[in-house]
């Protein structure tokens, strides 16, 4: 059984920690009175053909967080005023409070102008701002991740260090670019029914944002966008809820607790229950755990759209009620035992685990990255019976795609969050829209010549993301080899060390743990009587792609 971690994820949580005092570390007298505190530094890697496409006078960036006021009331801030990269690529903030670092490409026509403005203004619109953008979600003391909640606007990565400088788990990248993932939603959302140009937010020539693709991209925007002044381009969930219509549901876990609520285990059931063809249900969820929780109702129609509101499964926020008290609702911000049990609905109608055969209906058994049975069209593979902007999004990358992305999801290269190490960085690395080699629409990038892979060929294995690979490899017959181990970079064209975790036996066999990934890897084996590159590169080398 996957148990519920903490309630609401880093795309939708809201900090209760009290700021103390913030620095803008682009001045040299602010870094020096504070050498504490988060480094975040941003890289351009904007590249096509070693050329930046765009440049670093042409990017700004800003951060802003959750000030606590004299009044202990709350107030999103300007913690680091816009500035471009140009002028200052990293700054040092002694505390971040559900916060976000903003990522903009200016106006050329004025390139001083600021191309967003910051708090106390109000946030920039997805839906109708007419600069392209991006953010990453930082909390500190805390974690921070990327999101694609609301929209894609700029490919970017994080990867954190802590004090020493040394990398901090795995990083969180996007696989593909802005062509592969136009591309693959165009196709996804076709097939489901919806509409892409109602997806794409672009440019026009007189300076305005609109919906379509004509004119200079802007960004992609998710289901959750639906302000009114533009059509959704999703499809409507309601065939989804009424498929649901009599089948029993089981939704079990354990809310871990916060400083307001203790920790709860809930064990609930129920069934939609429905009075005409046309209702969407009403379903009433009763527990049987050991907490002997209240019971919970909601209805179908507040899970799907209608009108401006994007409903429940797509927004993962909608009302639900206890005790069968209806004149009361209750949403999951009030972040106790019974949003968490209301979460892990929404989020399974969003990752598509409801009604799928290999599932039972029961919560207990959902696994985003189990081996027999995936998320979204795996699970639904008759049906796009799922959030089509997540699924579409889910290959390339670890950003969110859903408020609730991280439920259920507990495989350690699947999770979306990155810890911030007390006074570490967290780098932020801006990429082109064009590539890498082997994604869809990118032109392919020759690997290696078929004479440097003599040893072995290049063998290519299936495999679900967040599973490992493993097998052994003979190597070399009698003493014990040391093993050097190196992965192809298609994009530089060249061999870098370090690989798959491997250990040798004095047989010369070499057993790899591989774990599977978004693209195609290619890494090569290499043995020698040391563990130096030097001593290991006259040695015959053994391949094996992996997929």
């Amino acid at each position: 059984m996957i148990t519920a971690g903490p309630l609401l994820s880093a795309a939708l949580a809201v900090s209760l920690l009290s700021v103390g005092a913030t620095a803008d570390s682009g001045s040299a007298e602010a870094a020096a009175a504070d050498s504490g505190g988060l480094t975040i530094t941003v890289v351009n890697n904007t590249l096509v053909n070693n050329r930046k496409v765009v440049a670093d006078s042409a990017i700004w960036i800003f951060a802003q967080g959750s000030v606590q006021q004299p009044d202990k009331s709350w107030r999103v801030e300007t913690v680091a005023p816009p500035m471009k990269l140009s002028e200052r690529s990293s700054l040092k903030l002694p505390r971040l409070d559900s916060g976000r670092l903003y990522i903009a490409y200016g106006d050329p026509k004025k390139p001083d102008v600021p191309p967003l403005a910051p708090p106390p203004a109000a946030a920039p619109s997805p839906d109708t701002s007419p600069v392209r953008f991006d953010s990453v979600e930082l909390n500190y003391p805390g974690q921070g991740n990327l999101t694609a909640v609301d929209m894609f606007g700029i490919p970017m990565d994080i990867a954190t260090f802590n004090a020493a400088g040394q990398p901090v788990g795995s990083p969180k990248r996007w696989a593909c670019y802005t062509d592969a993932l136009k591309a693959v939603l165009k196709t996804k959302l076709t097939a489901a029914g919806g509409n892409y140009e109602a997806a794409v937010r672009s440019l026009t020539p007189a300076g305005t944002a609109h919906s379509g693709s004509a004119g200079q991209f802007l960004r992609l925007v998710s289901p959750n966008i639906s302000s009114g002044l533009n059509p959704s381009g999703y499809p409507n969930l309601t065939a989804y809820v009424k498929s649901m219509a009599g089948k029993p549901l089981r939704i079990r876990g354990r809310f871990d607790g916060n400083s307001g609520h203790p920790s709860k285990v809930y064990d609930y059931s129920g069934k939609f229950t429905v009075t005409s063809p046309t209702d969407l249900g009403t379903l009433v969820l009763t527990d049987t755990g050991p907490d002997k929780l209240q019971s919970i109702t909601l209805t179908g129609s507040s899970l799907v759209p209608a009108g401006i509101d994007v409903g429940g499964i797509y927004s993962n926020n909608s009302p639900y009620y206890l005790n069968g008290n209806l004149a009361v609702p209750h949403f999951v911000g009030e972040n106790d035992e019974y949003a968490a049990a209301f979460r892990d609905v929404v989020a399974g109608f969003a990752w598509g685990f409801w009604n799928s055969p290999g599932h039972l209906n029961d919560s207990g058994l959902f696994n985003v990255s189990a081996a027999n049975w995936g998320p979204f069209a795996a699970s639904q593979p008759q049906h796009p019976y799922y959030n089509v902007w997540a699924a579409a999004l889910f290959p390339y990358t670890l950003a969110y795609g859903f408020p609730f992305g991280d439920t259920f999801n507990d495989a350690p290269d699947r999770r979306p969050l990155v810890d911030l190490p007390t006074n570490g960085e967290v780098r932020v690395t801006i990429n082109p829209d064009v590539g890498p080699a082997g994604c869809p629409g990118a032109a392919p990038t020759p690997g290696p010549s078929p004479s440097t892979v003599s040893a072995w060929g290049r063998p290519s294995f299936s495999g679900r993301i967040g599973t490992t690979y493993s097998r052994v490899l003979r190597i070399a017959p009698g003493a014990r080899r040391q093993v050097h181990l190196q992965q192809w970079d298609e994009t530089s064209r060249v061999w870098r060390n370090g690989g798959p975790a491997a250990t040798t036996d004095t047989t010369g066999q070499v057993r790899l743990w591989v774990p599977f990934m978004a693209k195609a890897r290619l890494w090569r084996v290499l043995a020698a009587p040391t563990a130096t590159a030097a001593a290991a590169a006259n040695v015959p080398a053994k391949f094996i792609g992996v997929r």
